[in-house]
């Protein structure tokens, strides 16, 4: 008996079971093929993956610096008193606390936040911004921090450049814009 009168019995005509034993798998030349392809396409996503990493890094190391500034803010109407926010500009870590040699600290953040590559380039005004009572900045004018990755390459609003980001703190306000030469149109909103 041969395998199809075994497996259907003494049926006649339907195949439940059909076996081509001619094709046993792919060949050599279709697996190269699905390999150039394969190839191709990480060729292309390699590059958009590196700036996107590059660009996360900067906009993770501005956030922390903003929610930094923010917390600072906070303690300073909540507890009413002056709160300090301060950047140490060789590591970029930053610490919220009470002024004075004494003073309580209420939060530190590690170097860079865990971004190895982010860096704060240009502090306009001092590293450390302090917040009175009604929750303003006691500093006259605006202090700038610019976030940039100098292992990533250059600042610009082309394809392949990264956006740099600034932190900002005006009076009572904190806000994360991109500098002019991240943005070129004079409308857009992000633009500092």
């Amino acid at each position: 008996m041969d395998n199809q009168s075994q497996l259907l019995g003494h049926q006649e005509g339907g195949r439940v079971l059909s076996i081509n034993r001619g094709q046993r798998g792919t060949t050599l030349i279709e697996l190269m093929a699905g390999l150039v392809v394969l190839g191709f396409l990480l060729m292309l996503a390699v590059p958009m993956y590196i700036q996107w990493n590059n660009n996360s890094q900067i906009r993770n190391t501005a956030e922390s610096i903003k929610n930094g500034l923010q917390l600072a803010r906070t303690e300073a109407v909540k507890q009413n008193l002056q709160v300090d926010f301060t950047l140490n500009t060789t590591d970029y870590s930053w610490q919220v606390k009470l002024p004075g040699a004494g003073g309580t600290v209420i939060q530190t953040r590690p170097p860079a936040e865990g971004n190895k590559n982010a860096t704060v380039l240009q502090v306009a005004g001092a590293a450390t911004v302090s917040f009175n009572g009604l929750g303003q900045s006691t500093a006259a004018g605006t202090t700038t921090f610019r976030v940039e990755n100098p292992a990533g390459g250059t600042c610009g609003y082309g394809e392949h450049q990264m956006r740099c980001t600034q932190v900002e703190v005006r009076g009572g306000q904190i806000r994360m814009c991109l500098p002019a030469d991240v943005v070129p149109t004079s409308g857009d909103p992000r633009k500092c």
